[in-house]
């Protein structure tokens, strides 16, 4: 959240979505951000909300050895977990946008599936292997 512009920002608080156009400075601050962490040596985790292939693909190329974990759940879990967020910009009523927008990965060999009903620390659990498995290289 904290690559998009406060134009964005204000863009989705008021319940339009953004357009791939408007998401390009912010996949480019991130690609940004990920070539410090490479110049630097220093390892990266970060949450991105990539729904197309198009929108990963740049950060594939940023220095640093790229795995994306993607996040499955049912519409009403994750309906349920914004509902519950507080004092964030992107409102609810966003979440059908993003399930339309959200391309499956699909022979994308560096994408995991997680899914989120799950709890929490086996997704963890998880999650630690498939970076100590594949993100070192």
């Amino acid at each position: 959240d904290d690559f998009h512009s406060a134009e964005s920002r204000a863009h989705m608080a008021s319940g339009k979505p953004l357009t791939d156009d408007m998401r390009k400075p912010w996949i480019s601050a991130i690609c940004q951000e990920l070539k410090e962490h490479a110049e630097d040596n220093r390892p990266a985790i970060l949450a991105f909300s990539g729904l197309k292939k198009f929108h990963r693909e740049p950060l594939r190329h940023c220095g640093l050895n790229v795995i994306f974990l993607h996040l499955t759940g049912e519409r009403e879990t994750l309906a349920q977990r914004m509902l519950a967020r507080n004092d964030h910009f992107m409102p609810p009523s966003l979440l059908d946008s993003q399930l339309e927008t959200l391309e499956i990965p699909a022979d994308e060999e560096d994408v995991f599936s997680l899914a989120i009903e799950e709890p929490l620390e086996d997704l963890l659990i998880q999650a630690e292997k498939l970076v100590n498995e594949h993100g070192n290289s």
